[in-house]
């Protein structure tokens, strides 16, 4: 999940609303702490029940499971948060344009 501005949201939601690719995620994710503009915090979670479904769950990855189990590997879901930085909320105060 990502975590914005108070909300959570999945990946697969933003990419309803937005073209991005999701295939690209993880290496945006990445991009964007080497920057210092998100943080991940893998040793914490959201406690609430089923939180995760809606992205566990998501459609839109039925393709990628699949390709994943067909090529011998296991599926795993990891939880974890990802937060924007004082820096990022900085950045985005300063940089990004309101849609």
């Amino acid at each position: 999940m990502a975590h914005f501005f108070g909300k959570y949201y999945s990946f697969t939601s933003f990419q309803r609303n937005m073209s991005i690719r999701i295939d690209l995620v993880p290496s945006y994710i990445d991009n964007l702490c080497r920057l210092g503009i998100l943080e991940k915090l893998l040793d914490s979670w959201v406690a609430t029940p089923n939180i995760y479904d809606q992205l566990t769950e998501d459609s839109l990855l039925d393709d990628i499971k699949k390709e994943i189990i067909q090529s011998g590997n296991t599926l795993k879901y990891n939880k974890g948060l990802i937060q924007l930085t004082m820096f990022g909320r900085q950045f985005i105060d300063n940089v990004v344009k309101e849609i």
